[in-house]
């Protein structure tokens, strides 16, 4: 008599992927506005609170000059951020491009700019 070993194995194998905490993925690394022309070209415009990568909703105030009416923001987000949006709008832009702004006849401009992450799953 001879018995045949039906013994059956199974191999699995499994990811586990841990959730990003969100406030960290969206988070800007980095806030720059420089005037862009006239005799201040290349000057950097310091924020009040100075730059530091806070939690969104933290606001910057930069105190532009008359004379630099034309500005480059630059917004640098996490490696994990997928783009950013300005004002609400989608940027299509990589994580950490420029926005021309034009402050000519302006007294109080308002801009916002997030960092977005977009599961692509």
């Amino acid at each position: 008599v001879k018995f045949v070993d039906k013994t059956t194995r199974f191999a699995y194998n499994f990811h586990i992927e841990q959730p990003a905490e969100y406030g960290e993925v969206v988070k800007a690394t980095d806030i720059s506005v420089r005037v862009k022309s006239g005799k201040n070209a290349g000057k950097l415009i310091p924020s009040t609170p100075a730059f530091a990568p806070f939690p969104q909703g933290t606001t910057f105030e930069y105190n532009i000059s008359h004379e630099d009416t034309d500005l480059e923001v630059r917004v640098q987000c996490t490696e994990f951020a997928t783009s950013w949006d300005h004002n609400g709008e989608p940027s299509y832009q990589s994580r950490g491009s420029y926005v021309d702004l034009s402050m000519a006849g302006v007294v109080k401009k308002v801009e916002t700019f997030d960092c977005v992450y977009k599961d692509p799953k």
